[in-house]
């Protein structure tokens, strides 16, 4: 019998449960964990854990990322600081990611994001 917990967790829980150390750059495959993230079509598996030098962080309700994060908006990829409401933090923050190969995309904090990019560097 397959053991399955469903839980909402952030990136930074996810690292910290991971023992990923998001202070160094670094693209960790952590395929053999079993971590499945909710997409646009279901869940699918994550590949790898992305972490990026840090960046000027802006905020778009609850989701935090860097002005080039990209989220789905009326069936279009904007960047953060494209949308309004969006807010320039003044501050850089750690920058973290997923990668999604089924999808290339999953959900977080009420928005569609675009995952990192293949292997995470570009």
């Amino acid at each position: 019998m397959e053991n399955i917990i469903e839980q909402s967790l952030s990136l930074q829980e996810i690292a910290n449960l991971l023992s990923i150390n998001t202070s160094q750059i670094n693209n960790i495959n952590i395929e053999d964990v079993g971590l499945e993230i909710e997409t646009p079509v279901g869940f699918s598996p994550v590949k790898s854990f992305v972490v990026k030098e840090q960046a000027e962080g802006w905020k778009l309700g609850e989701l935090t990322g860097t002005s080039v994060h990209q989220v789905l908006d009326n069936d279009m990829w904007k960047s953060i600081c494209e949308f309004p409401n969006a807010i320039q933090l003044g501050q850089n923050i750690n920058v973290v990611d997923l990668e999604v190969p089924e999808t290339d995309c999953y959900i977080a904090n009420g928005f569609v994001n675009h995952n990192t990019t293949p292997g995470g560097w570009n």
